[in-house]
């Protein structure tokens, strides 16, 4: 049987998670960015 710790869980939970988190919130701007009514000093 496999054994995984606590410790190993939150190692892969930082290792994919985390960066999938932030390549959503990064997709998931793009809209906000590329609306024109946002003036160019604020983008």
């Amino acid at each position: 049987m496999i054994e995984v710790t606590t410790a190993q869980m939150y190692g892969w939970i930082a290792a994919f998670l985390w960066p999938m988190f932030r390549m959503l919130g990064l997709i998931s701007s793009a809209p906000l960015l590329s609306e024109s009514t946002i003036p160019r000093r604020l983008k």
